[in-house]
């Protein structure tokens, strides 16, 4: 599992918000040409891990979302579209960039570097379990982030869309009942496919976000934290990316061509 990742701006700190999140949002424009920068998730301290996630954008134009480290020659160019993306804005929104940084600072802050530290096993298993909770946080507001792109894309009234969200809270329920009646597909198939198609294991990774799912209810009712594997918490920080990438993934699937459809 990769550990570095890469991110991109003009500068690498003048086109995120000085705190990381208050100014960053859907109607900010996207940034310009790249600077790539190697990062350690597992390691990074001195600045937002989010500032490291936010250059995923979402071209008005035709709904496709991209990361301009990976399209831009200059100006930024929509992969779906080709047009110039001066129009474009961040695809994640606010609670995504928190989150995120609220994973990092529970990751980094709470694990002790005193080696001969007493409490140092139980600790990082409480941390794990702390990680693990903030992670499936993070699945399921960039899954409703997804759904509602979708439900807009069909023109589902908001009053409806809050009912189907309402009546599937769990994410579990939301990938098996409400994604397949969104998108006539279902989510095993879905994530099979952008993974034979992408040559990236999008399938571990929804294994693993639903073994977690299922650690934390388990936790819920049994209260015992030996049931948190102890690299828990490295787990989910190293699977933070993909799990951005995946649901980047099904929005290009179907969103743009929901658009295109609606347009025709």
């Amino acid at each position: 599992m990769p550990t570095r990742r890469r991110r991109m701006g003009t500068d690498p700190l003048t086109w995120v918000a000085e705190d990381g999140v208050s100014e960053i949002s859907s109607d900010t424009p996207a940034p310009p040409s790249p600077v790539f920068e190697e990062v350690d998730v597992l390691r990074l301290r001195d600045r937002p891990l989010s500032q490291f996630i936010a250059d995923y954008f979402i071209c008005r134009r035709c709904g496709t979302v991209g990361r301009g480290a990976e399209h831009a020659t200059g100006d930024i160019e929509c992969p779906g579209c080709r047009q110039s993306l001066h129009e474009a804005s961040y695809y994640f929104r606010r609670p995504v960039h928190a989150v995120v940084d609220l994973l990092q600072n529970t990751y980094q802050g709470s694990l002790s570097n005193d080696p001969n530290r007493q409490d140092k096993p139980h600790r990082e298993v409480e941390v794990g379990f702390s990680v693990l909770v903030l992670f499936c946080e993070l699945f399921k507001i960039v899954q409703e982030h997804f759904l509602r792109h979708v439900m807009a894309g069909l023109r589902i009234p908001p009053n409806v869309s809050g009912r189907l969200f309402a009546d599937n809270r769990d994410p579990r329920h939301r990938a098996g009942k409400l994604f397949p009646t969104l998108t006539g597909e279902s989510w095993s198939d879905a994530v099979d496919k952008i993974s034979a198609r992408s040559g990236i294991d999008y399938v571990e990774t929804a294994r693993f976000v639903k073994k977690c799912l299922d650690t934390r209810d388990a936790f819920a009712h049994a209260s015992d934290l030996s049931i948190i594997g102890e690299d828990a918490a490295s787990g989910c920080m190293l699977r933070i990316e993909q799990l951005l990438e995946l649901h980047v993934a099904l929005h290009n699937r179907y969103v743009p061509a929901i658009r295109v459809g609606r347009r025709a």
